[in-house]
């Protein structure tokens, strides 16, 4: 469940894909973070979801030479090379802890932070206990979709949430229906969230925070 169904996991007849959020991205923060990138206001930028280099690059016609693009993972840094053409960085945990490890110790002085509205602070946090200079900017806002009843009223043994936002929206959704079904949580955010919601779910985190890690999952289970 999520706002579209991952390209990782598009191979998979197994799975129904049920859109359960829906993403709506803030002009006025994109247009503003844009204005702050193309001036040189910070000298890094960190990136993290796939979701805001494609939305930044709507107010920005090419990247600055001057300032280093962050990614907190794979799909994110490929996100940032399509819109920007650029490099970015990325840690090999695929959290927001190790990236900002990895942005110390790149030596950022000032860094801005684009991200969802419902991103925890993690990342901010940890900088500015290191003496580095962040401007948060939440340039998109994830809210519920409308969810036809009766797709989750059909039978299914596994549920796929990617985040912990996405965790809280769904569970509201899906705890009626849960029976003894899996819910395959995309890091510990996500589980943590679902343990929360759904108390009562059976919990799977694969050991790496990617699609092509809950695609390997799946296969363990017989999914195909």
């Amino acid at each position: 469940m999520g706002p579209e169904l991952p390209t990782a996991l598009s191979g998979f007849s197994c799975i129904k894909w049920i859109k359960s959020v829906e993403i709506l991205p803030l002009p006025e923060a994109l247009r503003a973070a844009a204005e702050y990138v193309v001036r040189g206001d910070y000298d890094c930028v960190a990136f993290l979801s796939p979701r805001s280099p494609r939305f930044l690059r709507q107010f920005m016609s090419s990247w600055p030479p001057n300032v280093r693009a962050f990614a907190v993972g794979a799909s994110t840094a490929a996100s940032v090379r399509e819109a920007f053409g650029i490099d970015a960085p990325y840690p090999e945990t695929y959290s927001s802890g190790g990236l900002a490890e990895l942005i110390k110790l790149s030596h950022c002085r000032r860094v801005l932070s684009l991200r969802s509205e419902a991103g925890d602070h993690e990342l901010e946090e940890k900088l500015r206990e290191a003496g580095i200079e962040v401007n948060r900017v939440d340039v998109y806002r994830e809210v519920p979709a409308d969810i036809d009843i009766n797709e989750l009223a059909s039978r299914f043994d596994l549920i796929i949430v990617s985040s912990a936002e996405i965790a809280r929206i769904s569970c509201n959704h899906v705890r009626p229906y849960l029976g003894d079904a899996i819910v395959i949580a995309m890091g510990p955010k996500a589980a943590s969230a679902v343990s929360s919601m759904c108390p009562e779910a059976r919990l799977l985190v694969p050991s790496r925070y990617t699609f092509n890690a809950i695609g390997e999952l799946l296969k363990a289970l017989g999914c195909r």
